[in-house]
């Protein structure tokens, strides 16, 4: 009889207790917010460039779009990035929306990215980019970077699509 009574109570304080923790957790959850049509008009360019033919104006487009701390020093890409990201998101393209539709966007927090002469702070916020009809999988996230200066903002992760 005591253990059925200490059994009952233990699950009647573990479901209040998650409950009042699903509550408060939910408080701190992701804030959606509404495109701004800068960070459209990006996205859609940057999708538009990953189409170009000509390998070398296609990476040299891209480059424009991203921010500073995934280049080298001579402004091209850095090998990571052109190894792994960019040529996931060229070869990913086909399979997204073009003009892009953007299915929800998630508010970033103020962040510091890139290393000294790079480094610069300011908000991530993620823009998810739906795929064409018929085409199976989730909506990809693309980052975007708003400098806390008021800059133009720039692609900062790419390698989803």
């Amino acid at each position: 009889m005591k253990i059925g009574y200490i059994r009952r109570n233990f699950f009647k304080v573990l479901s209040m207790t998650l409950l009042l923790s699903g509550i408060a957790l939910s408080s701190w959850g992701i804030e959606k917010i509404k495109p701004d049509q800068r960070a459209v008009a990006l996205i859609n360019h940057f999708m538009k460039a990953l189409k170009i033919s000509d390998e070398t104006q296609r990476e040299t487009t891209v480059s424009q779009l991203l921010h500073k701390s995934m280049l080298g020093s001579d402004g091209r890409l850095s090998p990571s990035v052109k190894r792994y990201s960019y040529q996931k998101a060229c070869d990913g393209v086909k399979f997204y929306d073009f003009p892009v539709r953007i299915t929800e966007v998630h508010k970033g927090r103020v962040v510091t990215i890139g290393f000294k002469e790079t480094a610069e702070k300011g908000r991530i916020d993620k823009y998810f980019v739906g795929k064409r009809e018929g085409v199976a999988g989730r909506p990809a996230p693309l980052h975007i970077f708003w400098p806390e200066d008021g800059g133009k903002p720039k692609l900062v992760n790419i390698g989803s699509l």
